[in-house]
C-alpha cells in the first residue's frame, strides 16, 4: 500500500496507513512440523513511498516471559533468538536476493544472497532502519529499507520475489509465508527459488543520495 504520510520507525505501527495495508497472516512451518501453521499468530503489512519500502510485523506471544532475545549487536547471529525476516529478490530471477532480520530487541542482521541462497555474503551491510517493541501479548517491529540500498531494474511498475518469516524460539519453530523445503533445514530461510511475488510498486527510484562527511586536515589549527 502506497503511503503519503510520514512513517516514524518506532516499532509501534501507529500510523493510519498500516491499517489500510492488506495483512499477510498465512505462515507455514518448515521446522519442526513441516507444513503446519505457525503456532502463534503472525501478521505482516507492507507500505512504500518514494524512498522506502516498509514492513510491519505483529507477532503474537501471550506470555512475554517466553520471548527469547538477548542480543542487540548489529549482525549478531540470531539462530537462537526470536526473530522475523524479510527476503527480497529484487531482480525476480530466483537466483539472488537481500535478507533482513530483526529480533524483539531491535538487533539487525542483513545478508546478500547468491546462487539461489546457497552462497551468502554476511559482510554486506546496507543502510536501513528498524525498531522493535515488546508489548503485553505480542511483539512488534517496523522495518524501513531505502530503495537506494537495493539493486533492481528501472521499470514503471516493479515485480519482486518475496518471502517473510518468523522464528518462535520457545518451540524451536520456524515458518515462512511462501513455503520452503524442510530438507534444507535452517538454510531454507535463504532459499530464493521458493518465493512469493510482491507486486504493485510503482514510481520508485534507486537513486542514491550523496553524503558528505566533515573532516580535519592534518596540521590545520582550529580557531574560535
Amino acid at each position: 500500500y502506497r503511503t503519503y504520510e510520514s512513517v516514524e520507525i518506532d516499532g509501534g505501527l501507529t500510523e493510519s496507513d498500516w491499517q489500510n495495508a492488506t495483512p499477510i497472516r498465512q505462515f507455514i512451518q518448515f521446522e519442526p512440523d513441516a507444513g503446519a501453521p505457525l503456532t502463534e499468530a503472525t501478521e505482516v503489512r507492507i507500505l512504500y513511498d518514494d524512498k522506502y519500502i516498509y514492513f510491519g510485523f505483529v507477532c503474537s506471544e501471550p506470555d512475554r516471559s517466553k520471548i527469547i532475545a538477548n542480543k542487540m549487536r548489529r549482525d549478531a547471529e540470531m539462530w537462537d533468538q526470536d526473530n522475523v525476516f524479510v527476503l527480497l529478490d529484487t531482480y525476480n530471477d530466483r537466483r539472488s536476493g537481500f535478507f533482513f532480520r530483526v529480533n524483539p530487541l531491535g538487533a539487525r542482521e542483513d545478508v546478500a544472497l547468491m546462487d539461489s541462497g546457497d552462497s551468502r555474503n554476511e559482510n554486506w551491510n546496507a543502510v536501513w532502519d528498524s525498531k522493535a517493541k515488546i508489548n503485553g501479548d505480542n511483539w512488534t517491529t517496523e522495518i524501513a529499507i531505502p530503495f537506494s540500498q537495493l539493486r533492481f531494474k528501472s521499470e514503471e511498475t516493479l515485480t519482486w520475489g518475496l518471502n517473510l518469516g518468523r522464528t518462535i524460539q520457545k518451540n524451536q519453530e520456524e515458518g515462512t509465508w511462501a513455503p520452503v523445503p524442510a530438507a534444507y533445514t535452517f538454510l531454507a530461510r535463504y532459499r530464493t527459488t521458493n518465493l512469493g511475488t510482491l507486486t504493485g510498486l510503482s514510481e520508485v527510484s534507486q537513486r542514491r543520495n550523496i553524503e558528505f562527511l566533515p573532516y580535519l586536515l592534518p596540521g590545520v589549527a582550529r580557531t574560535e
